[in-house]
């Protein structure tokens, strides 16, 4: 099962992929579409089914809990780095599509940052 997974994942290039957006190689549509939004977005669901596991309920990010706060602690490095993937593609294009996609992805990420610090 594992190898063909390993498999899958080295036909598609994903590590490749993944370097080559931390080192602001790949676009910046890819970058924000891909790494930020897609996966950024299967990150949330498989935590969210972890934690639906634990407590039999879905989380609700408007409700300030230990759950959420685990949640965000969890989920707090992938958006640092798809934050820094983003930010680092967005030198290669237009001026009003940079402003806008760090605009976009440094919001969440001061978010949880400050969510965090009020954690600890």
């Amino acid at each position: 099962m594992f190898k063909r997974l390993i498999k899958l994942f080295n036909k598609l290039n994903i590590f490749s992929f993944l370097l080559r957006a931390w080192n602001g190689e790949a676009s910046l549509g890819r970058a924000f579409w891909i790494v930020y939004i897609l996966f950024g977005a299967i990150q949330l669901l498989i935590l969210e089914y972890i934690f639906m596991q634990q407590t039999g309920a879905y989380i609700l990010l408007d409700v300030h809990n230990a759950m959420t706060d685990k949640l965000i602690t969890y989920a707090f490095p992938y958006l640092f780095f798809s934050t820094m993937c983003v930010w680092a593609c967005g030198k290669k294009s237009w001026i009003e599509w940079k402003i806008s996609s760090r605009l976009f992805v440094s919001l969440p990420l001061m978010a949880a940052s400050f969510h965090l610090t009020n954690i600890f």
